[in-house]
């Protein structure tokens, strides 16, 4: 997927089950999945292969509190990251 190593892979698919809760239901259907389990899982796919730009639209969409609250500690880990790094990488040009 995308060129990812095979156990990073599993090892991200694994922390985002774990982080939304939804580890024990992983081997369940999809189509058995509640909209929440489903957005969940949107999310994660998105975030697997750490894209540089993320565009959400809705992403708490049918998520209940707890995961809303998961929701915007992610986004906050996200935003710290990249930006952090974007800046490193333009001051190590400059130099």
């Amino acid at each position: 997927m995308r060129q990812i190593d095979e156990a990073v892979l599993e090892k991200k698919i694994e922390r985002f089950l774990r982080l939304w809760g939804i580890y024990d239901d992983r081997y369940a259907s999809l189509s058995a999945y509640s909209k929440g389990m489903k957005q969940k899982i949107l999310i994660s796919a998105a975030l697997l292969h750490d894209p540089e730009i993320i565009i959400l639209d809705e992403p708490s969409s049918g998520l209940d509190v707890g995961s809303r609250l998961v929701l915007k500690q992610l986004i906050k880990e996200l935003a710290s990251g990249p930006v952090a790094t974007d800046s490193r990488r333009r001051r190590a040009r400059r130099e």
